[in-house]
């Protein structure tokens, strides 16, 4: 009873760190002296990201790999999927070509799960930082989301809390006495640490951060932890299929029209729910 308590309560505490590191994307990026220009294309994707990879990582130090490979795609799926299916069912949005392409390429290298995957998820992952360092310098000043004055201190403590609550979630789990295995473990992980994505970009016109978020941690993670990971990721090659196959379709789409329409919002839930699918059986 004592570890679900604490599981319950470690949740809420990522959720809310995470929801706060994203919402004052702003007041972070002056806290580390970036342009205002960078906050979309570094500090809102690494926000977005953080969540993922301090869960990941807990888990890979656990030795829970089976954990880690699934929280990496049951929340890859939710942000290639769920959740901008659900924000454009709400309205027509924009997601930039490059990053469905960079999103695409990685998908299809963790598919074919070559010999040497970690380099090539790297050098896909330095070609991905260069183009946006080039995109930032041709870019505008802006400000894409509102703030409130926060501290320093806050934005450390929230970033503590991430971390040390990210390993308490995994390593407290009561297996034991829910009776759950890793892979649903792993979706009901993902639904809670992204619960602030859905919560901070539901009024974003342009959902590309989601994909940003994804070509990041798809890449630097099972590149980073590629020793111990890659005879895994055939167990996943349905989950990663599937996701291909409804990312080349936006990437098709996203070729003709500027924005997206409503109908293929429901088309991404569809993708999401043949993904569970092919978990469950």
């Amino acid at each position: 009873m004592i570890e679900l308590i604490l599981f319950i309560l470690c949740a809420i505490v990522i959720i809310t760190s995470g929801n706060f590191l994203i919402r004052n994307s702003v007041k972070v990026s002056r806290f580390f002296g970036l342009s205002e220009f960078e906050i979309r294309d570094i500090l809102i994707t690494l926000c977005l990201s953080l969540p993922v990879i301090t869960l990941f990582g807990s888990a890979v130090f656990l030795k829970y790999n089976n954990i880690a490979l699934g929280i990496l795609i049951t929340t890859s799926a939710i942000n290639f999927l769920l959740i901008p299916g659900i924000h454009i069912l709400r309205g027509k949005r924009r997601i930039k070509r490059a990053e469905l392409i960079f999103s695409c390429i990685i998908l299809l290298l963790l598919f074919i799960n070559p010999a040497g995957i970690g380099i090539l998820l790297i050098f896909t992952f330095i070609f991905y930082l260069l183009y946006s360092y080039k995109k930032i310098g041709k870019g505008k000043r802006h400000i894409f989301i509102k703030y409130h004055p926060i501290s320093n201190f806050i934005i450390g403590l929230s970033l503590f809390n991430l971390i040390f609550c990210s390993y308490l979630l995994i390593a407290t789990f009561p297996f034991s006495i829910l009776g759950i295995n890793s892979i649903l473990f792993s979706i009901l992980i993902s639904f809670i640490i992204l619960i602030p994505n859905v919560l901070s970009t539901r009024r974003f016109y342009d959902l590309t951060p989601l994909f940003s978020s994804n070509v990041t941690t798809l890449s630097i993670l099972p590149a980073i932890f590629s020793f111990e990971l890659p005879s895994k990721l055939s167990s996943f090659s349905n989950q990663i299929t599937i996701m291909l196959i409804f990312l080349i379709l936006l990437l098709i789409y996203t070729t003709q029209r500027k924005e997206i329409g409503r109908y293929f919002g429901s088309i991404l839930l569809i993708g999401y729910v043949l993904f569970l699918i092919s978990l469950i059986i």
